[in-house]
C-alpha cells in the first residue's frame, strides 16, 4: 500500500507540469484575403469567419508544435442568361506549425512555420432545384502548402491568448476553372484561446 500511495502522490505532483506541456482550445478569426480569384460569369463570396480546435505541445528552449483544424465555408455562383448555379463547399485547413517564442514572460512574441494541408468536403452545386455533388470547378480535394505565422502569446492565470497573423501559400489549387480559381495566397487574422 505505501508504494501505491507514493505513485499517486508522484502523479498528483506531476499534474501541474503536464498542464504546462500540453495546451488545447479553440482558434478563430477573419480571412484577410479572398478564397477565390474569379471573373464573370462567376461570383464568389468569402465567409468572414474561420474556426476550429487547436492543440499545442510545448517543448524545451521556448519551442512548441501547434496543430489546428480550421473550418471555413466557401460559396460561389455561376450565372448564365437562363439560370444561376449556386455552389457551396467546406474547406478544412490542417497546419502543423513549429513555433519559437522570442522571449519568456507573461507576453511572449512568437514566429512559426510548417506544412499545411487542406481538404474540401461537401462540395455541391444547386441548379434548377437539383443538387449535384462535385461541381466541375473542383479539381483537387486535397492540397498541400506552407504556413507562416507571427503573433503574441499572453498568459493570464490558466489561459493563453494568442492573436496572430498567418500567411499560407498553397502548392496547388482546389478549384481550377478558367474564370474561377483558388487563391493560393491566404492571409488570416487569428485568435487562439488555449488552456
Amino acid at each position: 500500500m505505501p508504494n501505491t500511495m507514493k505513485l499517486i502522490l508522484l502523479f498528483l505532483m506531476a499534474l501541474p507540469g503536464a498542464a504546462e506541456l500540453v495546451s488545447f482550445g479553440v482558434r478563430g478569426g477573419l480571412p484577410l484575403s479572398e478564397a477565390f480569384k474569379f471573373q464573370r460569369p462567376y461570383n464568389a463570396r468569402t465567409k468572414l469567419y474561420i474556426v476550429g480546435p487547436t492543440f499545442e505541445l510545448h517543448l524545451p528552449l521556448r519551442t512548441s508544435i501547434a496543430f489546428d483544424a480550421l473550418y471555413r465555408r466557401l460559396d460561389y455562383d455561376f450565372t448564365t442568361p437562363t439560370a444561376v448555379a449556386a455552389s457551396t463547399a467546406n474547406a478544412w485547413e490542417f497546419p502543423v506549425l513549429f513555433k519559437y517564442r522570442l522571449r519568456t514572460g507573461l507576453s511572449r512574441p512568437y514566429v512559426g512555420a510548417g506544412p499545411s494541408y487542406n481538404r474540401i468536403t461537401g462540395a455541391t452545386r444547386l441548379l434548377s432545384g437539383i443538387a449535384r455533388r462535385n461541381p466541375p470547378e473542383l479539381s483537387r480535394r486535397t492540397t498541400g502548402g506552407l504556413a507562416m505565422a507571427g503573433g503574441l502569446e499572453i498568459r493570464a492565470l490558466f489561459l493563453r491568448v494568442s492573436p496572430e497573423i498567418r500567411y499560407t501559400r498553397r502548392f496547388a489549387e482546389n478549384f481550377a476553372a478558367e474564370q474561377l480559381r483558388t487563391n493560393r495566397n491566404q492571409l488570416n487574422l487569428l485568435l487562439g484561446i488555449t488552456f
